[in-house]
């Protein structure tokens, strides 16, 4: 018999049982097609942008209030983020705040802006370069050592050259 001069028994069955394949035509691929319409309100489903992709879009857009007001009822807690982003934002760059209010607020929206995605990064950080040498001045000023010693730790270690 043909098994016995196999190397692997096994073979055997493979040699003597029957294979049946049976050839089906592949089902058809599911169509996943999102059309927009104009259409009326109330008129028929029409596919919603989710409010946190909303929510992103304008905080990239740097409107961030009305980021936290999209959000507002879904996640209040998401949505006090962007409104604490958009004070922060608003006092650190601002031309009329001082280093020193200046510099902690750039602080603040900058951890925020990390949390929320870091969009701006590139500009608070050449924003908070610019500043945190001049807060360090103002700091010293005042009398206020540990916030000096943070705007001067900050500014060195953004590349910016401030000595102790």
């Amino acid at each position: 018999m043909l098994a016995t001069r196999l190397r692997f028994p096994w073979m055997s069955a493979l040699l003597i049982a029957p294979i049946l394949v049976v050839l089906a035509p592949a089902p058809a691929p599911e169509l996943q097609a999102t059309i927009c319409l104009d259409l009326p309100i109330g008129a028929g489903r029409i596919p919603q942008v989710s409010l946190y992709d909303q929510a992103d879009r304008l905080y990239r857009a740097r409107n961030f209030s009305a980021a936290g007001d999209t959000l507002r009822a879904a996640d209040r807690n998401l949505a006090e983020l962007y409104d604490q982003l958009g004070r922060a934002w608003t006092i650190g760059m601002s031309k009329d705040s001082t280093p020193g209010d200046a510099f902690p607020a750039l602080r603040e929206a900058w951890k925020l802006d990390t949390v929320l995605g870091g969009a701006f990064t590139d500009i608070l950080f050449a924003k908070t370069r610019e500043i945190a040498p001049l807060a360090a001045i103002e700091y010293v000023k005042q009398g206020r050592d540990e916030d000096a010693i943070r705007a001067s730790d900050t500014a060195l270690m953004l590349g910016h050259e401030v000595y102790k």
